[in-house]
Order: C-alpha cells, then sequence, then structure tokens
C-alpha cells in the first residue's frame, strides 16, 4: 500500500495518517525539502546544510524513506565508496484537514515563531531607548487586562512620546467580510512595501486576523 497518492500536477495528495503527522513537523519538513530538487541530495549534505549531526540526519533520512517520502535517485562514486542520492517525489503535499485536524499544524507552525518572538520581544521591551518598566493591570481602558508600563507607572508609550519599533496589538474590529477582504489585502499591501524596501535591521512580524463567531464575525 503506497503512503500517498499521485495527482496530475507536482502536488501530491497524502492518504497515510503517519506520513501526515510526519510532514506535521517542522524539522522534517526542513529536512524534505533539501531533496526536493531534480538532482537529489545526499545524507552528508544535508546535514552540513542544516548543521545537523550526520547520524541524527541519517536516522531522519530512514524514515522518510519507510515512508516513501525520499525515493534512491542514484549512486554516486566517491574514492574507495559510492554515496546514495535520494530525491523526493514531489516538491508538495497536500493533506486533507479530514485525515488531521487543522489546530495540529496551526500549533506546529505557529509555535516555533511565537517562542522566537517572544524572547526578542521581551528583549526590545528591556533595551527600547524608551524601555518598560513594568506591566498595569486593574482598571485600564478598552477592556484590557494588563499593559505596558513606563518608569512613572503610565501606560507605555505615553501619548508624547514618539513611537517604539516594537509593537503588541490585539483588538477587536468591528467590520463586515468585504471590508475585511479589503482591510487584508491593504495589510498585505503594505507589509509587501516595507519588505521591499530592505533596510538594515531584521524585524519578526505577526500578523492574523480573523472573525470571531462570540461576535456575530462573518465568514462570507
Amino acid at each position: 500500500m503506497t503512503s500517498v497518492l499521485p495527482t496530475s500536477s507536482d502536488v501530491v495528495t497524502v492518504t497515510s495518517l503517519d506520513v501526515a503527522r510526519c510532514l506535521g513537523q517542522l524539522e522534517q519538513v526542513q529536512l524534505l525539502r533539501l531533496f526536493m530538487s531534480p538532482e537529489g541530495n545526499t545524507v552528508a549534505a544535508a546535514a552540513r546544510q542544516l548543521n545537523l549531526p550526520l547520524q541524527t540526519v541519517y536516522r531522519r533520512v530512514k524514515g522518510l524513506l519507510r515512508l516513501q517520502l525520499l525515493l534512491p535517485l542514484r549512486e554516486v562514486r566517491r574514492p574507495g565508496r559510492s554515496v546514495q542520492v535520494y530525491r523526493c517525489p514531489a516538491r508538495r503535499f497536500f493533506i486533507p484537514r479530514t485525515l488531521v485536524p487543522l489546530d495540529a499544524y496551526l500549533w506546529e507552525g505557529l509555535e516555533p515563531f511565537m517562542q522566537t518572538f517572544r524572547t526578542e520581544f521581551q528583549y526590545a521591551l528591556e533595551h527600547d531607548p524608551q524601555p518598560v518598566a513594568g506591566m498595569l493591570t486593574g482598571d485600564l481602558p478598552d477592556g484590557f487586562l494588563f499593559t505596558f508600563a513606563d518608569q512613572n507607572r503610565e501606560p507605555w508609550p505615553a501619548p508624547d512620546q514618539p513611537f517604539p519599533a516594537v509593537v503588541s496589538l490585539f483588538q477587536t474590529v468591528r467590520m463586515d467580510y468585504t471590508q475585511a477582504r479589503a482591510f487584508n489585502q491593504e495589510l498585505q499591501a503594505l507589509v509587501e512595501r516595507h519588505h521591499q524596501a530592505g533596510g538594515a535591521g531584521t524585524y519578526l512580524l505577526g500578523l492574523f486576523l480573523t472573525p470571531t463567531r462570540s461576535t456575530g464575525g462573518l465568514l462570507g
């Protein structure tokens, strides 16, 4: 029984739960992508590219071979030995949500990003020219339970201070479906414009927008 079902395009539909679970792990996908070029790749080269121990990558490759996510492509002669080149049979995989719920992939994909964001965001707050001195809680505007505070125990940043180069914003916005789609398009255009500008620094941006059923959000 095959693990994947080829389609007419360069997309493979996953039918095996084991394969779906494997493709839900970021480290496995990162490794698999190194074998997606037409010329394939070797285990040793992949280990160097990922900066991982060779035996670690060998174990992962063995699992990918078992699931038919990697296939032998050819052997390359090296002094005194032959080296196997492997290739992934597809460049993209479609995993039906009937096989694995979306929340599993949402968590797997977002958690590493959020870990990095928390670490870098905390450092930025503490080392900003106007650093955060602590937190405020209690009777706060807009229903917030917590907000950042400056050394004067006022909400950070103060209204008369320049905006810092960091932001964490969670807010409910009232829109209908058409307005939300237009807003989404505006946000993506704004992000792309700044991405193309190219500055000296690197900033991590996390952006999400979703309707909420509890407040009457519409799905179209």
